[in-house]
Protein backbone atom coordinates (compact mmCIF):
# COMPACT_ATOMS: atom_id res chain seq x y z
CA UNK A 1 0.00 0.00 0.00
CA UNK A 2 1.56 3.67 -0.49
CA UNK A 3 1.65 6.04 1.68
CA UNK A 4 0.19 9.74 0.28
CA UNK A 5 3.93 10.51 0.09
CA UNK A 6 4.25 8.24 -2.72
CA UNK A 7 1.84 10.56 -4.50
CA UNK A 8 4.31 13.37 -4.53
CA UNK A 9 5.71 12.65 -8.09
CA UNK A 10 2.01 13.77 -9.40
CA UNK A 11 2.11 17.19 -7.55
CA UNK A 12 3.81 18.48 -10.78
CA UNK A 13 1.10 17.67 -12.70
CA UNK A 14 -1.65 19.17 -10.32
CA UNK A 15 0.05 22.07 -10.36
CA UNK A 16 -0.50 22.42 -13.80
CA UNK A 17 -4.01 21.24 -13.63
CA UNK A 18 -4.26 24.44 -10.93
CA UNK A 19 -2.70 26.97 -13.19
CA UNK A 20 -4.75 26.11 -16.40
CA UNK A 21 -7.87 25.86 -14.81
CA UNK A 22 -7.42 29.29 -13.14
CA UNK A 23 -6.56 30.62 -16.61
CA UNK A 24 -9.94 28.84 -18.15
CA UNK A 25 -12.04 29.93 -15.09
CA UNK A 26 -10.52 33.95 -15.21
CA UNK A 27 -12.00 33.91 -18.96
CA UNK A 28 -15.81 35.55 -18.96
CA UNK A 29 -17.22 32.98 -21.44
CA UNK A 30 -21.09 34.32 -20.69
CA UNK A 31 -19.98 37.69 -22.08
CA UNK A 32 -18.22 35.82 -25.15
CA UNK A 33 -21.31 34.14 -25.39
CA UNK A 34 -23.64 37.28 -25.22
CA UNK A 35 -21.52 39.39 -27.73
CA UNK A 36 -20.91 38.60 -31.24
CA UNK A 37 -17.59 40.68 -31.86
CA UNK A 38 -15.59 38.60 -29.41
CA UNK A 39 -13.96 36.77 -31.67
CA UNK A 40 -10.34 37.63 -30.36
CA UNK A 41 -11.48 35.54 -26.89
CA UNK A 42 -13.04 33.38 -28.02
CA UNK A 43 -9.82 32.24 -30.12
CA UNK A 44 -8.14 33.01 -27.24
CA UNK A 45 -10.54 30.24 -25.46
CA UNK A 46 -9.49 27.36 -27.76
CA UNK A 47 -6.08 27.97 -27.65
CA UNK A 48 -6.30 27.64 -23.98
CA UNK A 49 -8.09 24.85 -24.13
CA UNK A 50 -5.89 22.71 -26.18
CA UNK A 51 -2.92 24.18 -24.26
CA UNK A 52 -4.23 22.74 -21.27
CA UNK A 53 -5.46 19.51 -22.74
CA UNK A 54 -1.58 19.24 -24.61
CA UNK A 55 0.27 20.13 -21.14
CA UNK A 56 -1.58 17.83 -19.16
CA UNK A 57 -1.34 15.18 -21.69
CA UNK A 58 2.45 15.90 -21.56
CA UNK A 59 3.03 15.53 -17.67
CA UNK A 60 0.75 12.63 -17.26
CA UNK A 61 3.07 11.19 -19.76
CA UNK A 62 6.42 12.56 -17.81
CA UNK A 63 5.09 11.63 -14.40
CA UNK A 64 4.27 8.23 -15.59
CA UNK A 65 7.93 7.71 -16.92
CA UNK A 66 9.30 9.06 -13.17
CA UNK A 67 7.03 7.09 -11.39
CA UNK A 68 7.73 3.60 -13.13
CA UNK A 69 10.64 3.82 -15.39
CA UNK A 70 10.83 -0.34 -15.96
CA UNK A 71 7.23 -0.29 -16.89
CA UNK A 72 7.99 0.95 -20.76
CA UNK A 73 10.08 -0.48 -22.99
CA UNK A 74 12.22 1.83 -25.20
CA UNK A 75 9.82 2.75 -27.90
CA UNK A 76 7.05 3.71 -24.88
CA UNK A 77 10.11 5.53 -23.26
CA UNK A 78 10.95 7.44 -26.52
CA UNK A 79 7.48 8.70 -26.69
CA UNK A 80 6.77 9.57 -23.36
CA UNK A 81 9.75 11.39 -23.73
CA UNK A 82 8.22 12.81 -26.92
CA UNK A 83 11.26 12.24 -28.43
CA UNK A 84 12.86 10.71 -32.21
CA UNK A 85 16.22 10.45 -32.92
CA UNK A 86 18.29 10.85 -36.50
CA UNK A 87 21.86 11.46 -37.45
CA UNK A 88 22.48 15.12 -38.01
CA UNK A 89 24.36 16.32 -40.82
CA UNK A 90 27.84 15.29 -39.28
CA UNK A 91 26.87 11.70 -38.79
CA UNK A 92 26.06 12.34 -35.07
CA UNK A 93 23.21 11.08 -33.23
CA UNK A 94 20.59 13.32 -31.82
CA UNK A 95 17.40 13.60 -30.51
CA UNK A 96 14.56 15.85 -32.31
CA UNK A 97 11.39 16.52 -30.88
CA UNK A 98 8.93 13.70 -31.92
CA UNK A 99 5.58 15.40 -33.21
CA UNK A 100 2.56 13.30 -31.88
CA UNK A 101 -0.93 12.91 -33.30
CA UNK A 102 -3.66 14.87 -30.60
CA UNK A 103 -5.64 12.39 -30.31
CA UNK A 104 -3.45 9.03 -30.14
CA UNK A 105 -1.42 11.25 -27.68
CA UNK A 106 -4.27 12.17 -25.29
CA UNK A 107 -5.07 8.09 -25.06
CA UNK A 108 -1.41 7.18 -24.59
CA UNK A 109 -0.90 9.82 -21.59
CA UNK A 110 -4.32 8.25 -19.92
CA UNK A 111 -3.07 4.35 -20.97
CA UNK A 112 0.97 5.44 -19.48
CA UNK A 113 -0.13 6.82 -16.15
CA UNK A 114 -2.81 3.86 -15.66
CA UNK A 115 0.24 1.73 -16.30
CA UNK A 116 2.61 3.12 -14.37
CA UNK A 117 0.58 3.01 -11.54
CA UNK A 118 -0.81 -0.75 -12.25
CA UNK A 119 -4.54 0.19 -12.40
CA UNK A 120 -6.95 -0.62 -14.84
CA UNK A 121 -7.20 2.50 -18.34
CA UNK A 122 -10.70 3.45 -17.98
CA UNK A 123 -10.28 6.49 -20.38
CA UNK A 124 -13.39 6.41 -22.33
CA UNK A 125 -13.16 6.99 -25.86
CA UNK A 126 -16.75 5.63 -26.90
CA UNK A 127 -18.55 8.08 -25.35
CA UNK A 128 -19.95 11.63 -26.79
CA UNK A 129 -17.40 13.26 -24.25
CA UNK A 130 -14.56 11.77 -26.71
CA UNK A 131 -16.52 12.49 -29.77
CA UNK A 132 -16.90 16.20 -28.74
CA UNK A 133 -13.17 16.54 -28.24
CA UNK A 134 -12.21 15.32 -31.71
CA UNK A 135 -14.84 17.99 -32.99
CA UNK A 136 -13.39 20.79 -30.76
CA UNK A 137 -9.60 19.57 -31.91
CA UNK A 138 -11.31 20.39 -35.62
CA UNK A 139 -12.18 23.81 -34.22
CA UNK A 140 -8.50 24.58 -33.20
CA UNK A 141 -7.24 23.06 -36.17
CA UNK A 142 -9.74 25.18 -38.57
CA UNK A 143 -8.23 28.33 -36.41
CA UNK A 144 -4.46 27.56 -36.48
CA UNK A 145 -4.22 27.02 -40.21
CA UNK A 146 -6.98 29.19 -41.66
CA UNK A 147 -7.63 29.10 -45.23
CA UNK A 148 -9.80 31.81 -45.73
CA UNK A 149 -11.10 34.70 -42.69
CA UNK A 150 -14.23 33.31 -42.16
CA UNK A 151 -12.90 30.16 -40.67
CA UNK A 152 -11.49 32.20 -38.12
CA UNK A 153 -14.67 33.14 -36.96
CA UNK A 154 -15.99 30.72 -33.96
CA UNK A 155 -19.63 30.36 -32.91
CA UNK A 156 -21.80 30.01 -30.33
CA UNK A 157 -22.22 26.20 -30.59
CA UNK A 158 -18.49 25.75 -31.22
CA UNK A 159 -18.18 27.84 -27.51
CA UNK A 160 -20.27 25.01 -26.10
CA UNK A 161 -18.46 22.02 -27.97
CA UNK A 162 -15.27 23.54 -26.68
CA UNK A 163 -16.36 23.76 -22.93
CA UNK A 164 -18.14 20.37 -23.04
CA UNK A 165 -14.62 19.04 -24.60
CA UNK A 166 -12.72 20.30 -21.73
CA UNK A 167 -15.45 19.01 -19.40
CA UNK A 168 -14.70 15.59 -20.93
CA UNK A 169 -11.01 15.98 -20.32
CA UNK A 170 -11.21 17.80 -16.98
CA UNK A 171 -13.49 14.88 -15.58
CA UNK A 172 -11.44 12.09 -17.43
CA UNK A 173 -8.17 13.28 -15.86
CA UNK A 174 -10.25 13.83 -12.07
CA UNK A 175 -11.03 10.12 -12.51
CA UNK A 176 -7.81 8.64 -13.02
CA UNK A 177 -5.89 10.81 -10.32
CA UNK A 178 -8.65 9.70 -8.03
CA UNK A 179 -7.98 5.83 -8.94
CA UNK A 180 -4.72 6.25 -8.22
CA UNK A 181 -5.60 7.92 -4.58
CA UNK A 182 -7.87 5.36 -4.15
CA UNK A 183 -5.02 2.50 -4.94
CA UNK A 184 -2.71 4.72 -2.26
CA UNK A 185 -5.08 5.01 0.45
Amino acid sequence: MESNRDLDYLEPLSDMIILFMEDLGNMNLEEMHSTFNMQTEKRAYVRAVFAFIEGIAYMMKIQALKKCPECFNNAEIAILSEEVYALNNKNEAVSKTLKLNTTQNIIFSFKSLAKSENIEDKFDTSNNGWRLLNEALKIRHRLTHPKSVEALNVTIEEMRVMGEALGFYYTSIRNVLSQIEEKGS
